[in-house]
């Protein structure tokens, strides 16, 4: 295999990368090291057998939740409020493979939703591939026939190892020329008997004078883990890669990847995570180190009733000893700590900064939450923009290898700058002014059911549910129907008692008081 190299800015960025995916994916066994759960005093002796047990005790005692998964998953619900629409002529090769374009049965807008735009939140990166089977045709007619058609599928920031792109030819200003990505696969087997064998494969793509050419070079690991993003280096000439199969030409005047670029909705969320991570593992395990009570026993000198009270929680003490209690360490500081820093990493993550707590009795000025709905929604419109261009790139690379002209897709715009966030935060400050107004509540209650299910049967029977649903009383009426309801009620054991007492019938000890 020739000689190659990492890109700079890959060399610059993947350590970000790898921190911003771990937290996002969650996985426990990453997130108990300790650039993530960081080390008490007590654990940093790494040679000291008690400071081991203590380390390995905290981090079976820590919890973590997942907030850059929550908040992505926002976003994505947000920005496909309305699924995007392709408009490509019936029968096309994009229209037939918009039900399963990846080959791994997603459809377009899951593509899009999924993979697409969650990879972008994460990274501030993603590269869609258009690619093709490798069997030859002649024709697109012998295409057809055999089934072979182009597909869709992400590199990952992690396995986009090296670039190159266009920066003199005004035509082509900004195309990829060339790129490498590096990732692990398992070979193919003839037999479920055969040993699995995993390859880290090399795949070069660069724009040569006679098309676009695939070079596939791939060597075994021994002791793989698969489901890993590849973050290791490859640079320079190494011995053990070989040819995975022969070079491929495909007469096309481009790299077929498209690449968008650019900040990762996560970046300035992940040192709030990290602080409510930590927070709450000290918070954890004080707790736990209190959860137990230690009994003492003293003048106990028969070893037989010694053996009998150790088989519980119970411990004894030397002849002349005593024993004490420690009070229980006050974790309300710490507590508030914890709720504080959930806070922070929600406002931060839904970029909403000037948002007032949940608790708050006052409603933020108009101008300033007209100024915070602003900034989001031109945010959000950008975003998707960008999301567009990228995607309707993609689908003229599909175009290309399909020999067809391409499709076109279309992103929701309709990006109100009263989302349901906003909805939802003026409802909790407002709800007390609301039970002056009961038509109000139930308004906003249909708009956030045209919200949640647009262009929706079942839309459509909720409002009917709701409109058929009265709205309730003010809390004045209710207060005033209380009242007369008690009236009634005084009045008519008064009238019961007196007919009991003019009748001359009935105890004294059971009359009504």
């Amino acid at each position: 295999m020739p000689t190659y190299y990492e890109h700079p800015q890959y060399r610059l960025s993947k350590e970000n990368w790898k921190r911003w995916r771990t937290l996002y994916k969650g996985d426990e066994r990453d997130l108990k090291s300790p650039q993530f759960l960081y080390p008490h005093s007590l654990e940093s002796k790494l040679a000291d057998p008690a400071s081991q047990q203590l380390r390995k005790s905290r981090e079976q005692r820590t919890s973590y939740l997942n907030i850059p998964e929550i908040m992505v998953s926002l976003w994505l619900s947000y920005f496909f409020a309305k699924p995007p629409t392709l408009e490509a002529a019936e029968g096309s090769t994009i229209k037939l493979a918009s039900k399963n374009i990846d080959g791994e049965r997603r459809s377009l807008n899951r593509f899009l939703r999924d993979r697409v735009t969650a990879t972008y939140l994460i990274y501030g990166k993603v590269a869609i591939l258009a690619d093709s089977f490798g069997e030859e045709v002649q024709s697109l007619a012998e295409q057809k026939e055999k089934g072979i058609r182009p597909f869709l599928e992400i590199i990952e920031p992690l396995d986009l190892v090296d670039w190159s792109i266009e920066q003199s030819d005004p035509k082509r200003m900004g195309e990829i020329n060339a790129a490498r990505q590096v990732y692990k696969l398992v070979g193919t087997r003839q037999s479920l008997a055969e040993i699995p064998r995993t390859y880290l494969y090399s795949v070069v793509r660069s724009r040569t004078p006679k098309g676009y050419q695939i070079e596939k070079y791939r060597r075994l690991i021994e002791d793989a883990t698969i489901g890993l993003s590849v973050d290791t280096e490859i640079a320079g000439e190494d011995s053990r890669f070989e040819l995975a199969e022969e070079p491929r030409l495909v007469k096309i005047d481009e790299v077929p990847i498209s690449l968008l670029e650019d900040e990762s909705w996560l970046k300035d969320l992940v040192g709030e995570v990290l602080r409510h991570y930590n927070l709450r593992s000290a918070l954890d395990n004080v707790n736990h180190y209190q959860g137990y009570q230690k009994i003492f026993v003293k003048g106990v000198t028969d070893t037989a009733y010694e053996k009998a009270l150790t088989e519980y929680v119970v411990s004894l003490l030397p002849e002349g000893g005593d024993a004490f209690a420690i009070d229980a360490v006050d974790t309300s500081g710490l507590e508030r700590a914890v709720d504080g820093a959930l806070l922070s990493c929600f406002k931060i993550g839904l970029n909403q900064l000037r948002t007032l707590p949940s608790d708050s009795k006052e409603a933020p000025s108009a101008e300033a939450a007209q100024a915070e709905r602003l900034n989001t929604t031109q945010l959000v419109e950008a975003t998707i923009e960008d999301l567009e261009n990228a995607a309707n790139k993609a689908l003229e690379h599909f175009g290309l290898l399909a020999g067809e002209a391409p499709g076109k897709v279309y992103f929701n715009r309709e990006i109100s700058e009263l989302g349901v966030e906003q909805i939802l935060t003026i409802y909790q400050s407002m709800r007390q002014e609301f039970g002056n107004y009961p038509k109000i509540p139930q308004e906003l209650v249909k708009k956030l059911v045209q919200k949640l299910f647009p262009n929706s049967e079942e839309s459509a029977e909720l409002l009917s549910a709701i409109e058929a649903t009265p709205p309730p009383r003010s809390p004045q009426e209710a207060q005033l129907d209380r009242a007369k309801l008690l009236q009634g009620v005084i009045g008519g054991r008064r009238a019961a008692a007196g007919n009991e007492a003019d009748q001359g019938v009935g105890n004294t000890d059971q009359q009504v008081r």
